[in-house]
């Protein structure tokens, strides 16, 4: 063993040796920086290349194409600036101004897609909407697409009826139910142009319709205009403070409401309870909440026994009858003071009485969905994306 040990110290001495002679020489010394540039140059290629052959899926390509559409267009007078405003970008756009060289190698089984990306003002704030199309092997699922199915679709029972040109769900076990940002909405009807209106399931505070001095009574009755002479109700009030409050909305989802039709007309005791054009007679501004109207309630329910205000057969087969009080947006045209109230039916009560509000408001057709099926266990999951830009040109 010491001989060994002494053999192994000696070839260490005369390795040590060569490589300092070989060291000292300027010309060697020279090769093995080269060849070490060399060797380094080598692997940066090959990173690069590594990186150039990045795959995405398909769900992590949606949300480049939302990367993408944010760097091109900030700041560009291209984005729409009214309200509800619309401008589509295709893929097709990105590889032309070369943010991806084709979609086909950066994408998951080499798939041969096609896309594009929706840009919408909702109210000043700007949403955008990935779609992608990929055949076979993968197609965006949209919000319409899966509400508006033969699944759905019924003129029989619990569903989805087509009614005129729009789908209202009716019945009282339905697959109605969506999660926006945590907030669980029960989706009342698709509207005529594929956007959906949507009731906030949330139990909030209890507030008061309008609790200002009503001359009729000679008290603190409250008014019941939900808008009069450009002076809000307290129930308005209350409704655009839940809009603008960030820790129930932050700005960051903001662009995924729409301005909503708010129908503030009244309703007497004996007008037809299926006719929305009654409410719709008188309209405020558009806003993205508003409140639910009196008779959409009874257009919910399958029984055909309904007929009157106070028929109780109204709350039968009524997925709304199950959702607990709250505030209509309805005032009762034959006084000054009372407010027309959903519980379990639709009650005439005093402005100045409190009540839970549930607000209602609109969401694009076209948002993607994540998972669910629409059920109360398993509600429409909405795929939300980066932080929409605020738009301070015309709303």
């Amino acid at each position: 063993m010491g001989i060994l040990k002494e053999l192994f110290s000696q070839i260490g001495e005369m390795i040590d040796g060569l490589l300092s002679k070989i060291t000292d020489n300027p010309i060697i010394k020279k090769l093995i920086v080269v060849v070490g540039l060399f060797f380094i140059f080598i692997i940066i290629i090959a990173l690069l290349s590594s990186c150039s052959h990045k795959r995405y899926s398909y769900e992590a390509f949606e949300k480049q194409m939302v990367v993408m559409a944010k760097k091109k267009y900030q700041d560009s007078d291209s984005l729409p600036k009214d309200d509800k405003g619309v401008l589509e970008v295709s893929l097709q756009t990105f590889v032309d101004s070369g943010y991806i060289k084709d979609v086909q190698s950066i994408i998951q089984n080499n798939s041969a897609c096609t896309g594009k990306v929706k840009i919408i003002n909702n109210y000043g704030n700007y949403l955008y909407i990935p779609y992608l199309d990929c055949g076979d092997k993968y197609t965006t699922k949209t919000l319409y697409d899966s509400i508006v199915s033969e699944d759905n679709l019924t003129v029989n029972g619990n569903g989805l009826y087509h009614v005129g040109d729009e789908y209202i769900f009716k019945g009282d076990s339905l697959n109605n139910y969506v999660i926006l940002n945590g907030i669980k909405y029960v989706i009342l009807k698709v509207n005529s142009d594929g956007t959906l209106r949507v009731l906030d399931t949330t139990r909030r505070t209890m507030v008061k319709w309008d609790d200002r001095f009503n001359v009729d009574k000679n008290t603190n009755y409250g008014i019941n205009n939900y808008i009069y002479n450009g002076i809000n109700s307290r129930i308005k009030d209350y409704v655009e403070d839940l809009y603008n409050n960030n820790d129930i909305i932050n700005n960051s989802m903001k662009p995924y409401y729409a301005t909503t039709e708010v129908c503030m007309g009244k309703r007497s005791v004996n007008d037809n309870i299926f006719d929305l054009s009654i409410e719709c007679s008188q309209t405020a501004d558009k806003y993205p909440f508003t409140l639910i109207s009196a008779s959409e309630y009874y257009l919910a329910t399958l029984d055909n026994n309904c007929k009157s205000i106070d028929d109780n057969s109204c709350n039968n087969y009524n997925y709304l009858s199950q959702i607990g009080s709250t505030w209509t947006i309805t005032a009762d045209k034959d006084t000054s003071y009372k407010v027309w109230k959903l519980n379990n039916g639709v009650y005439l009560s005093n402005a100045s009485n409190p009540s839970y509000v549930k607000v209602v408001t609109t969401l694009n057709g076209e948002l993607a969905i994540e998972s669910g099926d629409g059920s109360s266990e398993k509600p429409y999951i909405i795929k939300t994306f980066e932080n929409g830009k605020r738009n301070t040109a015309k709303k």
